[in-house]
């Protein structure tokens, strides 16, 4: 079958037209928003009473990606956020 140059020109206008509807639809550099409301919680089970414990947890990390914002924490006791060293990830170590 012969391609036919009225069809490729169409179909070409019809591709441009939709990559330029999609790029007007935001300002070039206009950054991507999306929001997510995340909880954490940890359940310590099968401590003596009085017994210590120390607990890690993950922490999703405040980057280029993205921006965190901590709404609300309540722990049991003074806490220290830290990224470890062998591959960056941000804990909270209570």
């Amino acid at each position: 079958m012969k391609p036919q140059p009225g069809r490729i020109v169409s179909s070409l206008t019809a591709l441009l037209a939709c990559a330029l509807a999609a790029s007007a639809a935001e300002p070039p550099g206009t950054p991507k928003v999306r929001r997510f409301r995340l909880s954490y919680g940890v359940a310590i089970t099968g401590l003596k009473p009085l017994a210590r414990a120390k607990v890690w947890m993950p922490m999703p990390p405040n980057n280029g990606e993205q921006r965190v914002h901590v709404v609300a924490q309540s722990l049991p006791g003074p806490s220290q956020q830290a990224r470890e060293g062998k591959y960056g990830n941000d804990i909270l170590f209570v």
